[in-house]
């Protein structure tokens, strides 16, 4: 029938638009050759989720600017900074372990206080 192929479909707009192979932003089945792009997350999710996945993990950064060329997205990576992954207390404790002059004082003593020393 003529003019059939024109109430087919079309495919759905997608923020995904780049390579979508091997990538954190796509879920589901990959397989160009048969038209089969998986699920984009990018387009199910809110800013607020973008944001936070772009806080926490580095590999969803490495990944957005190659499956997508919104604008938007790309101008949200840009301005959004990876958080550490280290709780505070833990640098700081790491930083006072390599500092040579912040030895902890039971290793100063071998485990004994000053007054515990034996006497001869």
């Amino acid at each position: 029938m003529t003019g059939y192929e024109q109430c087919e479909p079309e495919a759905p707009e997608t923020l995904c638009d780049l390579d979508v192979r091997d990538n954190v932003w796509v879920e589901g089945v990959v397989d160009i050759e048969h038209g089969k792009r998986g699920i984009c997350m990018l387009d199910s999710l809110s800013r607020a989720q973008v944001i936070s996945i772009l806080e926490h993990d580095p590999r969803a950064r490495q990944d957005l600017p190659k499956v997508t060329s919104n604008p938007e997205l790309r101008e949200l990576l840009a301005t959004t900074q990876l958080l550490p992954t280290k709780e505070v207390s833990e640098q700081l404790q790491a930083k006072e372990n390599r500092n040579p002059a912040g030895i902890p004082f039971y290793s100063v003593f071998r485990g004994r206080a000053p007054a515990a020393r034996r006497s001869r």
